[in-house]
């Protein structure tokens, strides 16, 4: 059966989709599609949160989908990323969970705004699936770029690697 997880960065408003297929015929291969926002939905995002902490502004960032506002008062603060990044992971799980899902839906809603998304395949070496390599490299003929490794999760990492993202 196969299993599709979804992956968000809500620092750069990417979204990567791993669908990875590990029986039947298809055993042994993964699909992987990176998309990133190009613009946004300006009046969306202004309807969006505030700083919950009036009295120490840039100690906590409210998590909601929206959370573009946020994201700007700490840029026109010019908080480095790595403090962005500390208030984002020092939220609550719900608050951070609720980030998380609303990028990715912001994401999927965007529709034509996003770039041209990067598809990548992931293939596990002496796999079902790559048996039929030649089968594959045509049906998946769009995909910007194989990956083959002996293990399929080996083969995913690599292609998360080359899209510049080292931890999911």
């Amino acid at each position: 059966m196969g299993r599709t997880t979804f992956y968000v960065n809500p620092f750069n408003w990417s979204q990567v989709i791993v669908s990875a297929e590990r029986q039947d015929e298809w055993a042994g291969i993964a699909n992987i599609l990176y998309r990133k926002a190009l613009r946004y939905d300006w009046d969306a995002l202004k309807r969006g949160s505030r700083i919950i902490d009036e009295k120490d502004k840039m100690n906590v960032l409210r998590a909601t989908h929206e959370w573009f506002v946020d994201r700007l008062k700490a840029e026109e603060a010019k908080l480095p990323s790595s403090e962005v990044i500390r208030l984002f992971k020092n939220a609550p799980n719900d608050a951070r969970d609720f980030v998380l899902e609303g990028v990715g839906a912001l994401i999927t809603g965007l529709g034509a705004s996003i770039e041209a998304p990067v598809t990548l395949i992931a293939v596990e070496k002496d796999s079902p699936a790559y048996k039929d390599i030649s089968d594959l490299r045509e049906v998946f003929d769009y995909a910007q770029k194989f990956f083959i490794a002996p293990t399929l999760d080996q083969a995913i990492s690599e292609a998360l690697d080359y899209l510049g993202i080292y931890e999911c």
